[in-house]
């Protein structure tokens, strides 16, 4: 089966990508890097990998000391949106490389929630939310980006942090997948099995 994309949208740039930094810089990256190995050792246990449970474990830790994330605790569903996300051999778990790559992308989609919450609600309200995108390089539909709304908002329209997370796991993910399999007229297709697969593991 074949699937159209927007002529409008353009591949895009994960949100993970590290910039240069200056030498002195380094070695406080170096230390942020060491602090997470600890983390992820602390957590990861006897096989040296991640599930989605530890996973909410490490998560939901960090949140409850941040002063303005706090009240966001990740579900078990989003925390499996993100191991299948990163989870190139298709295990279930995140090994250490992986685990960095994940957190990679949440540290810059929290930065971006931070950035647009204008309000300092905690919260985003839909126009938040596309400008967010946006910057993420996300180019949707107005009928896909209401889709993005009515499922990760709550009955106020409002979408939390761990809601946004949430969201953008799953939205970088169909684009990794959707460019996986593009063609050159910008179309993917798909057998029935990949789709499924696909689209049931994220």
């Amino acid at each position: 089966m074949a699937y159209d994309h927007e002529a409008s949208c353009s591949k895009v740039q994960l949100p993970y990508t590290v910039q240069p930094v200056s030498i002195d810089v380094r070695v406080h990256a170096e230390e942020r890097k060491n602090r997470l190995y600890i983390a992820f050792k602390r957590i990861a246990g006897e096989d040296n990998e991640v599930d989605p449970w530890e996973l909410q474990e490490l998560l939901n830790t960090v949140v409850k000391r941040d002063p303005e994330l706090w009240d966001n605790q990740f579900s078990l569903d989003a925390c499996k949106s993100m191991v299948a996300m990163t989870d190139a051999d298709r295990s279930g778990k995140l090994g250490y490389e992986e685990f960095v790559e994940l957190w990679k992308s949440i540290m810059a989609w929290t930065k971006i929630f931070k950035q647009y919450d204008r309000d300092n609600s905690g919260t985003f309200s839909a126009n938040e939310l596309h400008l967010a995108f946006s910057t993420l390089g996300y180019k949707l539909s107005g009928t896909t980006f209401k889709a993005m709304v009515l499922r990760y908002a709550d009955k106020d329209s409002q979408i939390k942090y761990n809601s946004f997370i949430a969201g953008a796991t799953k939205l970088r993910h169909m684009y990794e997948i959707f460019y996986k399999h593009v063609g050159k007229d910008k179309k993917a297709t798909f057998g029935f099995d990949d789709y499924i697969r696909a689209t049931m593991y994220s």
